[in-house]
């Protein structure tokens, strides 16, 4: 993200800075509907809407950044995050990362279970409270002809950035589904 921030300078005067950073990912996993009581924060991120025609099946990529990374006396003026697309199909599958409005736990969450106490109000997360509607972002995984991963930049909500600087300990991270 990149973002400016506004200290008090001396004799009262405000100084500008720009800081060009990056917030890292402390926490990601997946979820999947195939498989819902396993657990895969050791595995590659997966999102999808139907895997096969035989055994449908859902994934949803959790994500929460280290906020506490980044100096606490800035203003957020754009963000993004950089997702590499390995796979997927040619058609039209836009992605959706969601603000995640509740808490989870990377090793225990399934499924069903948002942590070992807790479960998922609906399995996969409910829209409008587990997870917001209004997107933090959005993203086409697009592919050449050789289906050749390709790094997309996808624009978050300001706002959500700032907020989750500003109020760390109520940063549940997102959620990417279709």
């Amino acid at each position: 993200p990149t973002a400016t921030a506004s200290t008090g300078g001396p004799s009262g005067k405000t100084l500008l800075r720009t800081y060009v950073g990056q917030i890292a990912v402390g926490s990601d996993t997946y979820i999947s509907s195939r498989q819902p009581g396993n657990n895969f924060a050791l595995s590659n991120l997966k999102v999808s809407g139907h895997i096969s025609n035989t055994t449908p099946s859902t994934e949803r990529a959790l994500l929460k950044f280290d906020v506490a990374s980044l100096p606490s006396n800035i203003a957020i003026v754009s963000a993004y995050i950089a997702i590499e697309v390995l796979s997927g199909p040619l058609t039209d599958n836009t992605l959706y990362c969601y603000e995640l409005g509740t808490n989870w736990t990377p090793s225990q969450v399934t499924w069903t279970q948002r942590d070992m106490a807790y479960p998922w109000i609906k399995p996969g997360g409910q829209e409008g409270t587990e997870f917001y509607i209004g997107t933090a972002g959005a993203f086409f995984p697009n592919f050449n002809a050789m289906n050749a991963p390709k790094a997309v930049k996808v624009p978050f909500n300001v706002p959500m950035v700032q907020f989750w600087l500003a109020n760390p300990g109520r940063h549940n991270g997102i959620i990417i589904k279709n």
